[in-house]
């Protein structure tokens, strides 16, 4: 029978048997076990390739998949997969070598494209290489371990159970326990609850020895750390949240939880418990009367939480302010009536602030002999932009820091009691967003205050620049604050909120804050 053209061409084109369905793309290797650079792999091992696609078996010959150093066994074969088994076990501790040429063809003749070669090494001699250890549960480094589990540990190998014992495996702190063993685990059981939140260390020392005698090498050992006592208490302090400014009278509430039940709550102000403030009843409560407290002054609180086996569980500490939060400082008293603090409030509507001065005013409308008056210019960065700032306010310091309001409070006359807004000066008496209350004599404080949404209710705003302006017939006299300096001031104004429960967090979880102003709100 003729042979035809076609038939005659595959046959040269892919230089094996034809292929009637036109087949003519190469095999390639999906796997191969022992995997490429496999270590501790077993002696009695089998080598496997597998192909993408049914091999050419006759293509498979020592020539083609090589094994060295020489191994002798024999191939199989299973559609796309090719075994060699070798006759007798791999030498221990041994590096193989395995390659696979481009000799080994598919079904139509198509040869891989490359050769392809790996390596993997044997596993040590069970009867001289000694055990390690490969697993712990806790893990070395584990933190919040159940102080009543067990301890356990895996070895590479089966140990000789008459070497695990109180002596051969120790855990700091005396601990007591039965230790057992089972495929090639150890298991520590404590007599007794380990100590909570306590750092443990566990040591097997070298007299563990395998079925065959070899002892670890060297003591294996590791550390954890116990969580909890879960029975302790917990305690949180509902309200008011941190940070924020107090008024008068603060209701400190505190919600405490057990698995059983919770005796009593404790509360603490400045690190001191507070004599009769006990709560044994939810809500746990304290009506705190703050209205002896210093202006501006800071307070920490914290409560703890009692069970009836004397376990106490507390609280974080938080910090709050009275009446206002103190912001900044200025060491320098120079003049009498220099500026000593600034603080900060606000409500939903207004942000206010106060200026304390070192010495009570004499007269505020003539403070210093000679006919020596006073202005305080107060500049503000609402967009917390820098580069957004006025540009037409006088002074070259202030020029592009950011300065998108500008108050200045003149206390010697009020015609230099003015305010810049919308662009244009408007006398504070407009009442147009802005307002301040008057030092009387005798007085050491100043307040004025600004519409949130005058200033397009930000979340914050910065004090860009405050100082003090001395006037007489001779001298003009800028005192800046902070000392010898402007600089930027953050004012947020969660934290600065007049209240029991307002805070960022606080808004976010769903609790309502609730306004309560000590002084009536000059808007």
């Amino acid at each position: 029978m003729a042979i035809t053209l076609p038939a005659v061409l595959m046959f040269a084109c892919n230089g094996g048997p034809s292929d009637p369905n036109g087949d003519t793309t190469p095999p390639q290797i999906v796997s191969v076990s022992p995997a490429e650079d496999a270590v501790e792999v077993a002696v009695d091992a089998v080598i496997r390739v597998v192909f993408s696609e049914a091999i050419d078996t006759n293509k498979i010959t020592a020539a083609t998949f090589a094994i060295g150093p020489d191994v002798t066994g024999g191939f199989h074969f299973d559609g796309d997969t090719v075994t060699f088994a070798p006759t007798a076990e791999l030498d221990y501790s041994a590096t193989y070598n395995v390659s696979v040429t481009t000799g080994v063809t598919d079904l139509a003749g198509n040869r891989m494209i490359a050769n392809k070669s790996w390596s993997f090494e044997t596993a040590g001699n069970p009867a001289t290489t000694p055990p390690l250890v490969i697993a712990t549960i806790p893990a070395n480094g584990a933190g919040d371990v159940n102080a009543a589990a067990a301890i356990s540990a895996t070895f590479s190998k089966a140990i000789d159970a008459a070497t695990l014992t109180a002596s051969s495996f120790t855990v700091s702190g005396d601990v007591t326990g039965a230790i057992s063993y089972a495929d090639s685990t150890a298991t520590f059981t404590p007599d007794d609850t380990l100590e909570f939140n306590t750092l443990y260390t566990a040591t097997f020392d070298t007299t563990v020895a395998d079925t065959f005698g070899n002892h670890l090498a060297t003591p294996y050992v590791w550390s954890f750390t116990t969580g909890d006592d879960p029975m302790i208490p917990t305690a949180l302090i509902w309200k008011p949240s941190d940070r924020v400014i107090i008024g008068d009278t603060v209701t400190i509430q505190v919600w405490a939880g057990h698995l059983v039940a919770i005796t009593n709550v404790e509360f603490y102000r400045n690190g001191q418990h507070i004599a009769g403030a006990d709560d044994d009843t939810d809500p746990y409560e304290y009506l705190w009367d703050a209205s002896a407290e210093t202006l501006g002054s800071e307070h920490s609180i914290y409560a703890r939480a009692h069970e009836a086996e004397g376990r106490v569980g507390f609280s974080d500490t938080i910090t709050v302010f009275y009446q206002w939060e103190e912001l900044i400082t200025d060491p320098n008293d120079l003049w009498a009536t220099d500026i000593k603090r600034i603080l900060a409030r606000s409500t939903d509507t207004t942000i206010e602030f106060r200026y304390e001065f070192w010495e009570p005013w004499f007269d505020p409308y003539d403070t210093i002999p000679d006919d020596t008056t006073l202005d305080l210019g107060i500049y503000f960065d609402t967009d917390r932009d820098g580069g957004t700032g006025r540009t037409d306010f006088d002074g070259t310091d202030l020029n592009g820091i950011g300065a998108e309001y500008r108050v200045i409070i003149g206390l010697h006359g009020w015609d230099t009691t003015l305010a810049i807004w919308t662009g244009s000066w408007q006398k504070v008496y407009d009442y147009t967003g802005f307002q301040y209350l008057n030092l009387p004599p005798f007085e050491t404080g100043l307040e004025f205050g600004m519409k949130w949404t005058d200033i397009g209710n930000p979340q914050s705003m910065r004090m860009v620049s405050i100082n003090l302006f001395f006037f007489s017939t001779e001298s003009f006299v800028p005192d800046w604050v902070p000392d010898q300096g402007s600089g930027y001031l953050t004012v947020p104004r969660e934290n600065r909120y007049i209240g029991e429960g307002y805070t960022e967090s606080s808004s976010k979880s769903g609790r309502p804050h609730q306004a309560a102003a000590t002084r009536p709100n000059p808007f």
